[in-house]
């Protein structure tokens, strides 16, 4: 696969990786989960058509009632270094 560098030069993607959460991966997986439900009509109604809130409440929602439990397991999936993905 191909994409366009910041200099908009083609360069290759790294193909996606997954793998276990770890805690280290919370940061990046709860911004990864926010920024998915950001714009879900069910998220926005709750927070009146806000997409920043709603954003912000789906990175505190999935920390504290899913990823942030010990005993919850987690897959994440890596692309370039980056978290891209979450289940």
């Amino acid at each position: 696969m191909r994409s366009t560098g910041g200099d908009g030069q083609p360069r290759r993607l790294e193909s996606p990786h997954v793998r276990r959460m770890v805690a280290a991966d919370m940061s990046a997986v709860c911004e990864v989960i926010g920024a998915a439900f950001a714009d879900n009509p069910s998220t926005l109604a709750n927070v009146g058509g806000d997409t920043a809130r709603a954003e912000q409440v789906m990175r505190n929602a999935v920390r504290i009632a899913k990823f942030g439990r010990r005993w919850s397991h987690a897959l994440v999936v890596e692309r370039d270094d980056a978290i891209v993905g979450a289940l």
